[in-house]
């Protein structure tokens, strides 16, 4: 990846001094940031979900592809998940050596997901069909809040971040998320669209886990070929129709936009000592200026991101750019 790109964005300010700090447009008053990683707010900017379809699997075994993206026995539609290019929670939240030049104080809170998430609706559902079907919106809307708040990533008393990765299990990280390194706010948010690239999912086909490891080929396969799982043949065709990857869990991408963002962090500490040397620097004392360049610059990141998860039948899956470990075995049948 050629971060000096995103870097170079950084000293593009339109000013003479090219300096993010003299230059910043923030307002330089105490400022708290807070983002929500929220995959309903990123598709929504973003769009909303792409059409596309993909070639049902052969498979040795019955498998059900959910009515509303069923086209035929041959074809279904596929899910597109909306991808942070720049993770949230498994990446931004645990680098807060990014986080430090945001705000004065930046937090990063993480919604619920999976059974919490579906108890806690079918609760809500329950409650608002008591509801005059005229005031039954309102009241869902209503119950959603009080029911799915976001949860904070917590932060201890000595400054350590906790990342909650859902209700049971907890991780504890040793780096300070924000020590007021700098004033004012940038306007970065983690949901906007140029921090968002649809990629395609299994959420089409019902119980996903229970096909996993069927055998199955993929739709460049000959009848007589040797079958793989399910799994792979589904993610094969579906990545074959969107020229990109597959996307379901991906801690080896989000490890390596933690290593992309520690090199803006260092591109920043190198450009404020640079800052010194201007006339009425305002870097001579802390707390530094926020750079509102950053935000230009890590949405350049995020596309610089996006450029590693496209997929060709002559380019495959860049390592270690991996957003599923099926993009990885799909990348061994290019």
């Amino acid at each position: 990846m050629e971060i000096g790109e995103a870097i170079a964005v950084l000293v593009d300010t339109g000013g003479p001094l090219k300096c993010p700090f003299c230059e910043t447009t923030a307002t330089p008053s105490p400022a708290k940031k807070e983002m929500t990683n929220d995959a309903t707010v990123l598709a929504r900017k973003a769009g909303g979900m792409p059409s596309e379809s993909t070639p049902n699997p052969e498979s040795s075994a019955d498998y059900t592809i959910f009515a509303r993206y069923w086209l035929s026995d041959d074809e279904s539609q596929i899910v597109m998940s909306p991808h942070h290019l720049l993770p949230g929670n498994a990446s931004l939240a645990r680098c807060p050596e990014i986080l430090k030049w945001m705000a004065g104080t930046t937090s990063v809170t993480k919604k619920e997901e999976g059974k919490t998430v579906m108890l806690a609706l079918k609760k809500v559902l329950a409650s608002a069909r008591r509801v005059p079907a005229s005031q039954r919106k309102k009241k869902t809307d209503q119950l959603l809040q009080k029911e799915l708040p976001p949860r904070p990533l917590l932060e201890s008393a000595d400054g350590h971040v906790v990342f909650a990765f859902d209700g049971k299990k907890v991780e504890s990280h040793s780096k300070p998320v924000t020590d007021n390194h700098v004033i004012g706010e940038i306007k970065f948010d983690v949901n906007d669209k140029e921090n968002c690239m649809w990629l395609p999912s299994h959420c089409a086909v019902a119980d996903w886990s229970d096909v996993a490891g069927v055998d199955a080929w993929h739709c460049d396969q000959k009848a007589n070929a040797k079958p793989i799982t399910f799994e792979v043949a589904y993610a094969y065709n579906t990545m074959r129709q969107t020229k990109v990857q597959f996307h379901d869990a991906h801690p080896i991408y989000s490890e390596e936009v933690i290593k992309e963002l520690l090199k803006l962090d260092k591109a920043l500490e190198t450009l404020a000592k640079k800052c010194l040397t201007h006339a009425g620097s305002p870097c001579k004392k802390k707390p530094f200026p926020a750079p509102e360049q950053l935000t230009a610059a890590l949405y350049k990141l995020a596309d610089l991101c996006s450029r590693q998860l496209k997929v060709t039948k002559r380019k495959k899956p860049k390592s270690p750019w991996y957003t599923s470990d099926l993009a990885l075995e799909v990348r061994k049948l290019i």
